[in-house]
């Protein structure tokens, strides 16, 4: 074996064959090529075409190439990113709240929304309105939102009627109160009935890109062959004059069928334009 010249040295208690740092041809990176030095020392190589390595004073140095996690340690359940501004070495991040980290898997495990979205209908030039998509069991309220329905023409109140029983009933089982506030009066008005065919949800509405009627309803139960169909309505429209009104209240029918759907409509003519979207809200 050839061994090149080593200058200015000062080794000592190294067993093994020191490769050359001056003039050497060097030898393989094997086995037999292992230099061991006793004691706590800093050593420093300077690798052709590399920059400068620095060995610790103590620990292990892990091998070239990609850093796996075998060669490195850190704490239980954290990840490993950077938070400190600018550029830097790594960081230990803590998983927050909301958060699992288990088995290499990091998993979202609370503050998730509990609305499932189940479907939407969309009005164009329509009659009616059905929202009819997944009432049953499988959740106990239901949560649906009107956004921007407009009448096809002014001063159109809108209505609901229940789908009980596998019909729409439309006969005077109907009992409800909601509110009719408008923004220019102080005085109090509202909806009210015992024995009425359909649900009056809002007060004249204008069919103007920036008036018609927004809303958000809770159904209750709907699945249940006991009790009667109850929901709660908070609802704005703006009439054909521009003004505000709100509307909120509850509204339920007598019948103890289960409720698979709810049919909107305008008091005459169509519903021009409008989207209903229907939300499951999960029992846990």
């Amino acid at each position: 074996m050839r061994v090149g010249t080593v200058s200015n040295a000062n080794v000592s208690n190294a067993t093994g064959v020191l490769p050359p740092a001056n003039g050497g041809t060097g030898i393989a990176n094997n086995a037999a090529s292992t230099v061991t030095i006793s004691g706590n020392y800093a050593l420093t190589a300077t690798l052709t075409n590399t920059t400068s390595v620095t060995f610790p004073t103590s620990g292990t140095l892990v091998a070239g190439g990609a850093v796996t996690t075998s060669g490195l340690t850190q704490t239980t359940a954290r990840i490993l990113g950077r938070t400190t501004a600018s550029t830097g070495a790594i960081e230990e991040i803590t998983v927050g709240s909301g958060l699992s980290l288990a088995a290499g898997t990091l998993t979202a495990t609370g503050g998730a929304s509990k609305l499932v979205f189940l479907s939407a209908v969309t009005a164009s030039s329509s009659a009616t309105v059905s929202v009819e998509t997944t009432f049953d069991s499988t959740y106990d309220e239901y949560l649906l939102i009107g956004n921007d329905i407009l009448p096809d023409t002014d001063n159109k109140n809108l209505q609901m009627q229940m789908k009980i029983g596998g019909s729409y009933l439309g006969t005077g089982t109907y009992s409800y109160h909601i509110t009719n506030l408008a923004a220019s009066a102080s005085t109090y008005s509202a909806f009210a009935s015992t024995t009425d065919t359909k649900i009056i949800l809002s007060n004249g509405t204008g069919n103007a890109a920036n008036e018609g009627v927004n809303f958000v309803m809770t159904i209750y139960n709907p699945a249940s062959a006991a009790a009667s169909k109850q929901v709660t309505v908070n609802l704005t429209s703006i009439d054909a004059g521009g003004v505000l009104y709100s509307h909120n209240g509850a509204a339920s029918n007598s019948g103890t069928a289960a409720l698979t759907g709810l049919q909107f409509s305008y008091s005459t003519g169509n519903i021009a334009s409008g989207t209903f979207y229907l939300y499951g809200i999960a029992k846990s």
